[in-house]
């Protein structure tokens, strides 16, 4: 006849393995770097458009995928691009930045800095 094995190592087994999983639960949420593409992946031109928004447009724009723009008369640039899209955004930004528009007062953009700001605006769509 052989002795019963003690319940004991398999409770501690168990609640060594419930810890380490809960443990790894508890864990800070993943950093940018695992949920989007590293900066490498990303082609200069919308770098340079993202930049040049940041500086010129996020006063009145919301230039990023999601949020509300500061001046409510001035649209997202996610709806942009969901409206218009390469020589038609690039000839709608040409005509603003030496316009105007409304309340937007010309931006005198032009050459690379307004096909990167168009390529830029085109990627949120």
């Amino acid at each position: 006849m052989s002795c019963p094995t003690p319940a004991w190592p398999r409770r501690a087994a168990a609640l060594i393995g419930l810890s380490l999983l809960a443990s790894g639960c508890a864990s800070a949420p993943p950093t940018t770097e695992a949920v989007f593409a590293p900066p490498s992946a990303v082609p200069p031109s919308l770098e340079r458009g993202l930049s040049l928004a940041g500086r010129e447009c996020s006063g009145c724009h919301a230039i990023a995928a999601r949020g509300d723009s500061p001046a409510p008369m001035a649209p997202p640039f996610r709806r942009l691009a969901a409206t218009l899209s390469g020589p038609a955004l690039e000839h709608r930004l040409l005509m603003t930045s030496e316009l105007g528009h409304y309340e937007m007062r010309p931006a005198g953009l032009e050459g690379p800095d307004l096909r990167d700001l168009a390529a830029y605006i085109d990627s949120l769509g």
